[in-house]
């Protein structure tokens, strides 16, 4: 194995861990759904309070959920579109209401002069692609031309 392969690997590694950590708060996602199960049985039981202080922690642990996504999501878009050209954006691995609030924000690079977006082929998706459809219904709704011709998990926007 040569340097740059070991590099390689131990940049992979680096950037699987950290997507991991950051798109993995299932111990967030947990507790959430145990305080909002809690919280419904106060409730049904008569206890008012308990149920609204564990109401209030629940929507504390998603408010935990939506940081951690937004982490990995800053995280995710820098890393895969640091060495893209002006023209193309990297999209893959974020999840769709990510990647189409990244598309908003270039609706104005679109019109004046297209964009290639990186959407992958969805082999990574369980059960089939979601991002390139969720990409072509926004552009769509938004009045933005999808090329034809997929390239290898690529659309061209105009």
């Amino acid at each position: 194995m040569s340097d740059a392969d070991y590099s390689d690997s131990e940049d992979d590694y680096a950037y699987m861990e950290t997507y991991d950590r950051l798109r993995a708060p299932s111990s967030e996602a947990q507790a959430r759904h145990i305080s909002f199960t809690a919280s419904h049985q106060a409730y049904t039981s008569g206890d008012r309070a308990l149920a609204h202080a564990l109401s209030q922690q629940g929507k504390q642990h998603g408010e935990n959920m939506k940081a951690y996504n937004k982490q990995a999501k800053d995280f995710i878009f820098c890393i895969n579109n640091a060495d893209l050209p002006d023209d193309t954006v990297d999209l893959h691995g974020l999840y769709v209401e990510e990647a189409i609030d990244v598309l908003r924000g270039c609706i104005e690079r679109i019109r004046n002069g297209g964009l290639w977006v990186i959407v992958g082929r969805g082999n990574h998706s369980v059960g089939r692609a979601r991002l390139g459809p969720a990409v072509k219904r926004f552009c769509g709704e938004v009045g933005v031309q999808v090329g034809q011709a997929v390239e290898g998990g690529r659309l061209y926007l105009y």
